[in-house]
This record gives C-alpha cells, sequence and structure tokens, in this order.
C-alpha cells in the first residue's frame, strides 16, 4: 500500500534500517522526484526502462564500497 519513495522514507528513519544503501529502480523521471528521492536517502536512481550493466556496475561499486580493510599482525608466517 506504499509507493517506493514512501517505503525509503520510512526505513531511512528508523534506526535499524536507516543505513541501508538503497537505489530506487522507477518509471518516475520527474526531476523533482529524482531530486526528493536522492535528497530521502536514496544513492542512485534508475528509470525505467534501464541497462541491467548499468544497474550491476552501481550493485559491483556499491559492494566495492561496503567492504572493509583488515589489518592482520602476526608474527606466525602460517
Amino acid at each position: 500500500g506504499m509507493n517506493g519513495y514512501d517505503f525509503l522514507k520510512s526505513i531511512k528513519t528508523d534506526s535499524k534500517y536507516k543505513n541501508l544503501r538503497v537505489v530506487m529502480l522507477t518509471s518516475r523521471q520527474n526531476q523533482h522526484e529524482i531530486s526528493n528521492a536522492l535528497n530521502a536517502g536514496a544513492i542512485d536512481y534508475f528509470v525505467k526502462p534501464f541497462k541491467p550493466e548499468h544497474l550491476l556496475v552501481k550493485i559491483e561499486e556499491i559492494l566495492a564500497a561496503s567492504r572493509k580493510n583488515i589489518m592482520i599482525i602476526e608474527s606466525d608466517p602460517l
């Protein structure tokens, strides 16, 4: 019973989900709606139809940015 924008606003106010990275996939291409979604916390906005390879690149960027660097210091070579 809610659209994607309302859902985005809802999860961004919930402390459990506020740090989720959200990419909007929609047929709405009105600049005002795009700005609202990005201001509400979406990290990107794809207008349908879109090229799946562009979405794949964005997902790979998101995953790469979320990886943490870990430094391991150990004197044992194994």
